[in-house]
């Protein structure tokens, strides 16, 4: 093994083009067949819950996805299901995602072969391809990019155009001028945002890696000065090539009208717009107009710096799950390489496109921005192909002796550990949760043009699939919270108003503890796990009339006590009618208390009404709610009036929401 990572070697590299020989192709054919045997034997095998649910069925049908559209994803996806004769649909977009991230892996190698030729030269290629080997192995089973494979999702395809659009950018910079350069490269980033637009995030790191390549006086690689005239040709080639593919976002408009969701009739008044076939509805659809309200922009830096340095603490620990303390060691010694060998252009690469790619997701507030980091963890990846190299050189200039390939040993470990640690969290062999839901709700005799009701979008999937795949029960409605950007559907609440407005039967999908603070619930034990919902719980008047007002955020309008009169050890059920004045900042807890002549608590009940599906903090102004409580009265209590107080209070702190109100008594009888 020859070491030749001097500065004054590697920093020329980018002159001596780089030749995929066989041996390279040969062992990237074999990193993708083997990640591709790896994913479909842990891929999910039938219908999922969420976008994935998503994704199984609206490329089948050539639908429209969620923002910011994919119009690429559902085409390729299309074909993909339709000529794929191998088990359901479900199961053929899960091999979807396989299929592309075996390739991304194979690429991966490619790419890290590229790049060691530039930085690292030699003659002896054996260990920049075990180094490249290793890594890309390690890359297939780190744990969020492994969990991306085995489900139906658009992310591994985003994974393998970073790829090719690095590898292909680094052919460029070799000839920029050659005309079939330039249009692979700039069709390729076309390609990949009409795909997924975080893939700019790698133009900072491309354009100074290309502004450093330049030639600046004798430090530079030789590329030629072109003239402004073939500059200016190249450049409309290119500018054109990079254009021509966002074409495909023309899909949505024109596929519109004949997908059945992007509207939706809950009756003739109510009409839900899914998505809104104007000019404007396809920018706000293709730039993802609805997401902006994630992005936290405008922050105070140091005013905020004890969040920042919490992200970037998740940063770390995410990191951490991907590769492990070695991995990441690993890439601080790639990194420590190329500042030593001063390999500036691409240190600026990888580094910058790194650290734009992360600052971003930190300041992108969703739900599953993990999967946003692949691509960062992809050049770690190259990182650590690079610490293996330097640790394999380091030994044997120390040694004298061929015993750096023992480092190569050790590196086989690390894929081999990440294997073993990320198997059980990422094998969704067995998950067949969503089927397990929904194939008995549809089984149920539920009646014709019912709403089923959920709060949370996921759950609902399964269900399109199954109406719009497999052409089951096509009479039901599913409504979940914002599927529309409407207020009214803003939460589980407001979604219940609309679908009991409608004059439709109603039905929960699952059980929802809490719900009944704003709906009547009747379970039915042939329509199980369905639940149906009545009508609205406090759509009569109380018993007792009041108007107790709770610092001004909400009032009690009125009560009920029942029995009045019992004996000790009874139970006591009192019914609190809510009835919010503004929009409450917490949630609260509510509270009932039994207190004798002497002020004495002698029995209570505090909850939180509404439990989590209709917490207070999403109660509406003017509407009115039934809070219901079960008071169990000591047994060793004498005869006597007992008053009863209400209120609410913030927990933990039991700061309450203004003063306790009297709402009456009861009798207790010897």
């Amino acid at each position: 093994m020859r070491c030749s990572s001097s500065p004054s070697v590697a920093r020329d590299s980018n002159s001596s083009p780089f030749v995929l020989a066989s041996w390279d192709k040969w062992i990237a054919g074999i990193l993708a067949g083997g990640s591709a045997a790896l994913y479909i034997r842990t891929c999910a095998p039938s219908l999922l819950f969420g976008d994935s649910g998503e994704f199984q069925f609206v490329p089948y049908i050539l639908g429209i996805a969620h923002p910011t559209g994919y119009p690429l994803y559902v085409m390729l996806g299309w074909l993909w299901s339709h000529l794929l004769p191998l088990g359901n649909v479900a199961y053929r977009m899960n091999v979807f995602s396989s299929f592309w991230a075996a390739l991304t892996v194979g690429t991966i190698f490619l790419l890290m072969r590229s790049l060691m030729t530039r930085i690292v030269g030699g003659s002896d290629l054996a260990p920049a391809r075990m180094a490249a080997g290793i890594a890309s192995a390690t890359f297939a089973v780190s744990q969020t990019f492994w969990g991306q494979a085995v489900i139906a999702e658009v992310y591994t395809l985003h994974a393998f155009f970073v790829v090719l659009v690095l590898l292909l950018f680094l052919r460029w910079t070799q000839s920029p001028l050659q005309r079939a350069r330039i249009v692979a490269f700039a069709f390729t980033f076309g390609l990949a945002l009409a795909h997924h637009r975080t893939i700019l995030a790698l133009l900072p790191g491309m354009f100074v890696c290309f502004l450093l390549l330049r030639p600046v006086g004798d430090r530079g690689v030789s590329v030629a000065l072109p003239r402004a005239r073939v500059v200016w040709r190249e450049g409309m080639v290119g500018i054109t090539c990079l254009l021509a593919p966002l074409l495909l976002y023309l899909y949505l408009p024109l596929r519109a009208p004949y997908v059945p969701y992007t509207t939706i009739s809950l009756s003739r008044e109510q009409q839900l717009v899914l998505y809104k076939n104007t000019a404007q509805g396809l920018l706000d659809h293709i730039t993802g107009a609805i997401f902006a309200e994630n992005l936290r922009l405008g922050l105070d830096l140091w005013g905020t710096m004890p969040s920042w340095t919490t992200h970037l603490a998740v940063v770390v620990e995410l990191l951490r799950g991907q590769f492990g303390l070695v991995g990441i060691c690993l890439a601080f010694v790639g990194l420590a390489r190329m500042v030593w060998a001063r390999q500036w252009p691409w240190l600026s690469l990888t580094a910058l496109s790194y650290i734009t790619g992360v600052l971003f997701n930190l300041l992108y507030a969703i739900g599953d921005v993990e999967v946003l980091y692949i691509p960062s963890y992809l050049l770690v990846t190259i990182w650590i192909g690079f610490g293996l190299v330097t640790l394999s050189e380091t030994v044997t200039r120390v040694s004298r002796h061929r015993v750096g390939y023992s480092v190569f040993l050790f590196g086989v470990a690390l894929p081999v550990w990440l294997f073993v640690q990320h198997l059980p969290q990422v094998d969704r062999s067995s998950d067949v949760a969503a089927e397990a839901m929904w194939r008995p709700i549809l089984e149920r005799p539920i009646p014709s043009g019912a709403v089923l009701v959920s709060n949370d979008r996921d759950e609902m999937m399964p269900l399109w699939y199954y109406q719009y795949v497999e052409g089951r029960r096509q009479d039901l409605l599913g409504l979940f919270p914002r599927i529309v950007a409407e207020p009214e559907y803003r939460d589980i609440g407001g979604v219940l108003d609309q679908a009991i407005a409608s004059g439709r039967p109603v039905f929960l999908i699952k059980p929802m503890p809490g719900l009944e603070v704003k709906v009547q619930l009747q379970p039915r034990e042939a329509l199980a796990p369905t639940i149906q919902v009545v009508g609205l719980a406090a759509a009569r008047s109380p018993m007792h009339r009041m108007d107790a007002q709770l610092d001004g955020y909400v009032r009690l309008i009125g009560y009920e006590v029942m029995p009045t009169v019992v004996r000790a050890g009874d139970t006591l059920t009192l019914h609190l009618y809510w009835e919010p004045l503004q929009p409450l900042p917490h949630n609260y807890t509510s509270y009932v208390h039994v207190v004798d002549e002497q002020g004495n608590r002698i029995a209570q009940s505090d909850h939180r009404p509404g439990g989590v599906y209709y917490p207070t903090s999403l109660w509406k102004q003017g509407e009115h709610l039934l809070d219901t409580h079960t008071i169990m009265l000591p047994s060793t209590g004498h005869a006597a009036v007992y008053q009863i107080w209400a209120g609410m209070y913030l927990y933990p702190t039991i700061q309450p929401l203004g003063a306790a109100v009297r709402i009456g008594s009861v009798t207790v009888m010897d």
